[in-house]
């Protein structure tokens, strides 16, 4: 199976910086950034050398694969706009807390493209150490998405919606605060993750 030709990134924070940085590289064609703000999707785009847009419907018809690199509580909203202009394309977002499923109502064809990974600006990731957590509804897109990020990185894993809240809690640890974590345990682990204690 092919990579795609056409990778559209929607989003443009540190991890939409990073994996477009990364996938350029490595020698796959971003195409589009599309971001709420015009400022940062302008920006994100010249380094990438792709069109930009503020507009969610201006959305490439021709994406093989959009890329939601957007915050947790968009994803579900950005692939509803998306939804009509891109209704065959692989759309995979990259979040450690929120089910694939969530993608389910919009798209045939949806999954997770998640690194387990903190992204700072001033920082490039050590791309070989990145281990990124992939899935997906269908099998072809699984072997896809597998593909593409071991174009980008070393260690890949199908990891599915419970597992990978899992990962991503255990990755939080270390960057919360020991405080927050002894005072109210119940009230941090229901919040962080589906599992109830």
């Amino acid at each position: 199976m092919a990579t795609p030709n056409t990778i559209v990134i929607a989003g443009a924070g540190r991890i939409a910086t990073h994996l477009g940085k990364r996938l350029r590289a490595k020698g796959l064609r971003i195409v589009q950034v599309l971001n709420r703000s015009a400022g940062p999707a302008q920006a994100l785009a010249a380094e990438l050398q792709a069109d930009w847009s503020d507009d969610w419907s201006a959305v490439r018809r021709d994406a093989d694969w959009v890329l939601l690199a957007v915050r947790d509580d968009a994803i579900a909203p950005v692939g509803k706009v998306l939804a009509p202009f891109v209704p065959e394309t692989l759309v995979t977002h990259t979040s450690g807390a929120t089910p694939g499923a969530v993608l389910a109502p919009f798209f045939e064809r949806y999954g997770v493209f998640y690194p387990l990974q903190s992204f700072s600006v001033e920082r490039t990731p050590v791309w070989s150490k990145v281990p990124f957590c992939v899935d997906a509804r269908a099998p072809a897109d699984v072997i896809l998405l597998k593909k593409i990020a071991k174009t980008i990185g070393n260690l890949v894993y199908q990891v599915n919606d419970e597992q990978r809240a899992v990962l991503h809690v255990a990755g939080c640890l270390p960057t919360t605060s020991p405080t927050t974590v002894l005072l109210s345990p119940k009230k941090y682990w229901r919040k962080k993750t589906c599992l109830s204690i």
